[in-house]
């Protein structure tokens, strides 16, 4: 998991960044095997935090990425 903070004017605006991605072996990924799986717990944990949080406006959510 990871994430990342772009300032925009005015400097108390801010465009964030989260990203999950799933450790998977060299093979799990030329088999396609092992994904990240839509109803992940981490992500679901994630977003309830987001979207519960009332200061954050403009979510988006992009899964097949």
């Amino acid at each position: 998991m990871g994430a990342s903070g772009e300032p925009e004017a005015p400097a108390s605006e801010i465009d964030w960044t989260v990203q999950i991605h799933k450790h998977r072996s060299f093979k799990d990924k030329l088999t396609g095997r092992n994904k990240l799986a839509a109803d992940d717990p981490l992500t679901a944990l994630l977003e309830s935090f987001v979207f519960s949080e009332q200061a954050m406006r403009a979510i988006i959510v992009d899964k097949d990425a």
